[in-house]
């Protein structure tokens, strides 16, 4: 039969007529083959702009998007030989169709998504912006697909999409979380949205209701079924487990079970206090897990479980249509446009449902409203900083029960959302840090299941100082190099007054030298020379970066994107003897000003040198360290007020290690600044000096040596062990591939540059989107 459509009636097409190969159907309504008459490429859906026909009168707020343009069976296929079976779904197997085992997909803020993969995008989408910009009232594109079958993929085989529902967040560019949506497929007849949040749990059909909650709540309440804690059948293939945490209104937890052996779980829980209409939590922090049977499947806004963390500023995932889209973290339009993309990198639901197509697809050019910095003012950007490290601080003891990078995400997290929630008040900074901080923190120390950490263990290396030999000769220094396979992370010196400081010549980054400005006084050079496990030491480089140019005294050094600071260095050019101030690694705290001593702070990859006055000419330095893909050196700075050899580091728990020694004065002159012991006895520190042994700031630099989920070369074709983990409460072990064919071959070679991917339909396809090449200035300054 060929049903009537809404408002007009319907014509039944031969099965080789090109409008119903076209719309896969043979029986389409009369305006639809009229606009494919006149254009096959048309958009000619009752949504479209400028379709012809009524498609109804849409509840207030905007219908639901995803309407068919057709109405009837699908095209009847030619007659076969002899009759077919179809074939069974296959199985996600585990280095068959799927690659890795993967993390949780987490959000959190104004969103900050770490995916399977554990690398993280900031998307925020533009989510005022109409479905169609001649009905300003109507549907918004405001839902982006999170987790969605994979292209080629059926509703069948993967029979959950999760939508995420994003919220404006007030005067800012900035989204949150409000609700998730989530589509469960029974049969291609049979369809359930399920609305969930921390205060949201409710399931309706459909067929006749919305997928944005708020408007199903306004036109369609009718048809929301509201989940009680326990656990509800809402079809044969589907059930829900709900917990409310006593009606808290600002956490909970589902476990959506399919089929009766595939569990998909969602924690929830509120951030940024309630706002709307209805009044909610409209930010959340989110942890979602994919259960293992529909990992070969899943794609998304969350990744998928093939594409490995190459380490690169610039990544990639799949899109709707199969091809690569790159992407990178950041929220800053000028840096990182894609972050606002109003298509969500393909991944928009009325996009995906209705315009994905296989056509050239660019992420940084689709924004259609102006987006403006969500934490404009510096001032009050470093005071909500500082709040956010002393409460990471204050929960330490729960960040190490749950282990991973989980506190160092929400850390970075904390700096852009409390910024936008607290909206420059100050007194609102506490509010914000305890709803985005200390309550998904305290949740998950309570019950570390609710994340899955696919963080690898820290790898061990080791750090020794190598001395040169003293001299008290101006213009020839002392000098000395590291022994073979060993890197130069930082340059001292040990000198007793008149020091000329310490310099790295960028053509031989390996030799660290030091000088002293009269013949009075002998130095000798300090190289702080490091090894690293696992690591092939022909792969890891090092590079110099110099700077002579100064303002007010001061000069900034910033090492390349792909490369980690791990020393700063600091000596006079010319001018007046004796003048230097010191050096320090982390964000600029002004003329005269020294660094911060309140905890271990974000290096902002740079170092900054300084001179007591103007007749004092500088040269400034920055070592930089480059390792293999597979590996990252995470790194933070430090630093104390004291004197001699008190500091010790105060590097943080988890794997780090003291591998620089700097020194910065607001009196007196400096003499001395070099490293003592070895991270091998973990007895390593610094030693300062000025005049009369007073007080001075000792600061240095702490890394840890981390695996990513990138194959290593020299190591191929075995698994190793990366964490583990608690699944139903039993401790396992997750294996990452380090050789997964071509494709690893690929990116190892090309490093992290152009990726290619075999598709699953179209064979080999090239990224979309971003040129790979590009850097990402903004993240030396906001690692969100």
């Amino acid at each position: 039969s060929c049903d009537n459509e809404g408002g007009s009636s319907c014509v039944f097409l031969a099965a080789n007529d090109p409008i119903a190969i076209e719309a896969g159907y043979q029986c389409v309504g009369t305006s639809f083959e009229k606009c494919k008459a006149a254009d096959i490429t048309a958009c000619c859906s009752p949504n479209c702009k400028g379709t012809p026909g009524n498609p109804g009168n849409p509840p207030v707020g905007g219908p639901d998007p995803g309407n068919s343009p057709v109405c009837g069976p699908k095209v009847t296929p030619m007659p076969t030989p002899q009759p077919t079976t179809a074939a069974p779904t296959p199985a996600c197997e585990l280095g068959v169709n799927y690659q890795f085992a993967g993390g949780s997909c987490t959000m959190s803020g104004d969103p900050h998504t770490r995916i399977y993969n554990s690398n993280k995008h900031d998307f925020q989408g533009t989510p005022l912006v109409p479905i169609d910009p001649a009905d300003p009232n109507g549907p918004l594109r405001n839902q982006f697909y999170y987790i969605h079958p994979c292209f080629g993929e059926s509703d069948a085989a993967m029979p959950l999409k999760v939508a995420g529902t994003h919220y404006h967040w007030g005067t800012r560019s900035v989204s949150g979380i409000d609700h998730l949506s989530v589509t469960l497929t029974e049969s291609s007849t049979e369809k359930y949205y399920v609305y969930l949040s921390s205060s949201v749990a409710a399931y309706a059909d459909a067929s006749n209701t919305p997928s944005d909650y708020d408007i199903a709540l306004q036109n369609a309440a009718g048809n929301l079924n509201h989940l009680s804690d326990g656990t509800t059948s809402i079809s044969s293939r589907f059930s829900i487990q709900y917990n409310s945490y006593s009606n808290s209104a600002q956490k909970s937890w589902f476990k959506i079970t399919i089929d009766g052996d595939k569990d998909f779980t969602v924690y929830m829980q509120g951030q940024s206090g309630q706002v709307g209409t209805p009044a909610r939590y409209r930010m959340h922090y989110v942890s979602m897990n994919v259960p293992e049977q529909l990992k070969c499947f899943t794609c998304g806004l969350c990744g998928d479980f093939n594409i490995f963390s190459t380490g690169a500023t610039t990544e990639a995932m799949e899109g709707c249509d199969g091809s690569l889209i790159n992407y990178r973290a950041g929220w800053n339009p000028t840096y990182t446009p894609e972050a606002f993309d109003t298509f969500g990198w393909t991944w928009e639901k009325y996009y995906t449902d209705n315009q994905c197509s296989t056509g050239p697809y660019d992420n940084t050019n689709n924004i259609q409203t102006p987006v403006t910095d969500p934490c404009g003012d510096a001032t009050f950007a470093n005071k909500v900083e500082a709040a956010c490290i002393q409460a990471i601080a204050d929960k330490s003891h729960c960040c190490g029960v749950i282990g991973g990078n989980f506190c160092d995400g929400l850390l970075e997290d904390c700096k852009v959302d409390a910024c936008a929630g607290a909206n420059g008040v100050e007194s609102a900074i506490a509010t914000q840090i305890n709803e985005i901080i200390i309550g998904p923190i305290e949740a998950v120390c309570q019950d570390p299941t609710l994340v899955d950490n696919e963080e690898p263990d820290p790898l061990d290396f080791e750090c020794v100082v190598r001395e040169g030999s003293s001299t008290n000769t101006p213009g020839s220094p002392s000098t000395v190099s590291c022994h073979a396979g060993e890197v130069l992370t930082s340059c001292g010196l040990r000198g007793v007054h008149q020091v000329y400081g310490t310099y790295i010549d960028p053509a031989n980054p390996n030799t660290c030298m030091a000088g002293t400005m009269v013949t009075s006084y002998s130095v000798k050079a300090e190289a702080v020379c490091c090894t690293f496990t696992g690591v092939d030491a022909t792969q890891v480089t090092v590079s110099t970066i110099t700077s002579t140019v100064s303002t007010n005294n001061q000069i900034e050094t910033e090492c390349p994107d792909g490369s980690q600071v791990t020393g700063c260095q600091l000596n006079i050019e010319s001018g007046d003897n004796n003048y230097l101030r010191g050096a320090y690694s982390g964000a600029n705290q002004g003329v005269s000003t020294p660094p911060s001593t309140t905890l271990p702070v974000d290096t902002h990859n740079q170092c900054v040198a300084e001179s007591q006055r103007d007749a004092t000419k500088i040269r400034g330095g920055a070592q930089c360290l480059s390792l293999p893909a597979g590996f990252e050196f995470d790194c933070v700075a430090t630093a104390q007020y004291t004197n001699k050899g008190n500091f010790k580091g105060n590097c943080p728990a988890g794997g780090y290690k003291l591998v620089s020694c700097q020194v910065y004065t607001t009196v007196a002159t400096l003499d001395a600044w070099h490293y003592t012991g070895s991270s091998a006895g973990n007895n390593a520190g610094c030693y300062v000096q000025q005049d009369s042994h007073q007080n001075q700031y000792a600061n240095g630099i702490c890394c840890k040596l981390q695996q990513t989920g990138v194959p290593v070369l020299a190591a191929a074709k075995k698994l190793l062990p990366v964490t583990n983990h608690i699944v139903d409460g039993v401790e396992k072990d997750t294996y990452y591939f380090e050789s997964f064919g071509i494709i690893g071959l690929v990116l190892i070679l090309c490093g992290g540059g152009l990726y290619w991917r075999k598709n699953k339909k179209d064979g080999y396809q090239p990224v979309k989107g971003i040129d790979s090449e590009e850097i990402n200035p903004f993240l030396k300054d906001n690692r969100v």
